[in-house]
């Protein structure tokens, strides 16, 4: 079996892959013409891809081997609270009181997950929570970059990501995937991410990186429902008492 930081890199890439698709082409577009990137741009782009697209997703992986999907999925709605308290303490962005309250629902709906899963449930959780903080961090450095289009973003992001997850996956296991696993990983990064985070890039920019994620956070929900229809996984009382929380 391969390694997840190699089945982390093909997906990053695939990211990248992705920078040429239309609906990144016309993001950028958009944006018109953009001043020229500085070295403080540079540093919070470096910054996104060490935690972003390498610190996070590894933490996330590490995470599903702990617990089911459907609680991941559920777990990433920790991704709006990161972003939003990570805004209010140190990106001079505003959260009232509706906000704060929010992220307390959110908060306690992830414990009753965990809760009812045991200490695996509660590990799992920990590095979920720690995944999500690496991406609010991200989503803030990201939307402060004013020097770099959204799909160019998204091709740093994607290239640096992948390459680092690579090299980690080859120094950690001998590459064994066939050759249509590492397609089917490239097109899945392509197709269900590229488009994605350039479009997130965007909002992110005009909107702020709280606003912008409080529209992404519905993510989760579907991810759950996959898990949930698809997978097979089962729905049960705890997942009845942390809805409501979680929305």
């Amino acid at each position: 079996m391969p390694s997840m930081t190699e089945d982390l890199g093909r997906l990053a890439l695939g990211i990248a892959a992705s920078r040429r698709g239309r609906m990144a082409a016309s993001v950028e577009r958009r944006r018109g013409v953009l001043p020229r990137a500085t070295r403080a741009d540079a540093a919070r782009l470096a910054g996104a891809v060490l935690l972003g697209g390498v610190a996070g997703p590894v933490l996330l992986l590490f995470g599903l081997r702990q617990s089911l999907a459907g609680s991941v999925s559920l777990w990433q709605n920790l991704e709006m609270v990161a972003t939003a308290v990570l805004g209010a303490l140190f990106f001079r962005e505003h959260l009232g009181r509706a906000g704060w309250a929010g992220v307390a629902g959110v908060v306690s709906a992830g414990a009753i997950l965990a809760g009812s899963a045991g200490w695996p449930g509660l590990e799992a959780l920990g590095l979920v929570a720690a995944a999500c903080v690496c991406w609010g961090l991200d989503n803030h450095w990201t939307a402060l970059v004013e020097g770099v289009t959204p799909a160019t973003s998204t091709l740093v992001k994607g290239c640096g990501a992948g390459a680092v997850g690579l090299a980690i996956g080859a120094l950690a296991e001998p590459v064994v995937a066939s050759a249509s696993s590492v397609a089917a990983a490239l097109a899945t990064g392509a197709l269900c991410y590229g488009a994605s985070i350039a479009l997130l890039i965007a909002a992110a920019q005009a909107l702020g990186a709280t606003r912008a994620q409080s529209v992404f956070a519905s993510a989760p929900f579907a991810g759950a429902a996959l898990s949930f229809t698809l997978l097979g996984e089962p729905l049960g009382p705890q997942h009845a008492a942390a809805l409501p929380l979680f929305a």
